[in-house]
């Protein structure tokens, strides 16, 4: 905290009041847990759908600075250590993102009034003591796991995998005793990832409508992150969308409207590339979108075609269920009015 402070200079008293709010925060990002793993698991799986495209095997950096392979191939049978590492990375990512909002809980309120009165020489402040609390948000984490990790290894309760490897030895061996070797699924190009659409509960024509443009929202998606310099996420429900649309046609399209080649995500992408060329906009969005996610909501409160939201770190498009699927070109237009 201390090292935040410096950026500008000074110190915040902790009282009361902000232990209160304090005790807030945690408790609201701890209850987010649950749904950070799915996320999390859906992304490893995904990403491991997508290399096998090209015989490629994926590869996660867990917060114990360990790096694991998953390949396709095996899913689901490596499974339980997909999940693993959901766990960890959904886990610590939270604790930092805790540990950031309780800086800034304690920080803002004497940092904010320090900042100059010229508009860019305030941005540009602003951003230096934001990427100053994440940083040591991050060394903080980042020590606390090595002491953790630490003390379960003398405990013998923990040890690390070497890239899987030893855990993989240790299955043959235990495989090869005690029970068959697993069943290895082959998959082909045209084999969709596990879940994805399939067991959502939509009817049968919109999930084959989600299906026909799961390459669209790839291209899509891998354009925001080339243009941001980052790795985004889609996460947004689905049926709550379907459910909140009113009109039966533009609900059963539903594959298209959001994906599309005139859809919602495709039109962010082109406007993302066109503002994030500039890179202090790029860097305010990434420090906006701290969650690294794109999604989508029907929001009735929304009175103009469509406008975008940083919400919890989520870079969210909205609309209106009467506007839906209307002028969707301007989904974007906002963003930079509202960093």
């Amino acid at each position: 905290m201390g090292a935040c402070a410096s950026v500008v200079g000074g110190a915040s008293p902790v009282d009361a009041a902000m232990l209160l709010r304090i005790g807030d925060i945690c408790a609201e990002n701890l209850k987010g847990i649950p749904d950070a793993v799915y996320t999390e698991k859906n992304n490893i799986v995904w990403e491991m759908w997508r290399k096998s495209w090209h015989d490629k095997v994926h590869e996660v950096e867990l917060p114990t600075k360990e790096t694991l392979k998953f390949d396709y191939k095996e899913y689901p049978e490596n499974e339980t250590k997909v999940a693993q590492a959901a766990v960890q990375i959904a886990c610590a990512n939270t604790l930092k993102d805790t540990v950031c909002a309780v800086v800034h809980e304690a920080l803002d309120g004497v940092v904010h009034p320090k900042f100059p009165s010229n508009p860019m020489s305030a941005r540009l402040m602003r951003a230096a003591y934001d990427k100053a609390v994440e940083k040591s948000a991050e060394k903080a984490v980042d020590k606390a796991i090595e002491k953790a990790l630490a003390y379960l290894k003398e405990k013998g309760v923990y040890t690390p995998t070497d890239n899987g490897e030893q855990a993989a030895a240790q299955e043959q061996q235990t495989t090869s005793t005690e029970k068959p070797a697993p069943v290895i699924i082959k998959v082909s190009k045209e084999s969709k990832p596990p879940g994805l659409f399939d067991k959502l509960d939509l009817p049968l024509a919109v999930r084959k409508n989600l299906k026909e443009q799961e390459a669209m929202m790839q291209s899509s998606m891998d354009r925001l992150n080339r243009a941001l310099g980052h790795t985004y996420h889609w996460h947004a429900d689905l049926v709550e969308i379907y459910k909140a649309v009113g009109d039966s046609d533009r609900k059963e399209r539903l594959g298209e409207v959001l994906f599309g080649d005139y859809g919602y995500l495709k039109a962010l992408a082109d406007r993302v590339e066109s503002i994030a060329a500039d890179s202090m906009t790029r860097d305010a969005i990434n420090e906006a979108a701290t969650a690294r996610q794109i999604s989508f909501t029907i929001d009735n409160s929304v009175t103009v075609w469509n406008e975008c939201r940083f919400e919890n770190g989520l870079l969210v498009m909205k609309t209106a269920s009467s506007n839906f699927w209307t002028n969707v070109d301007q989904i974007g237009n906002n963003i930079e009015a509202i960093l």
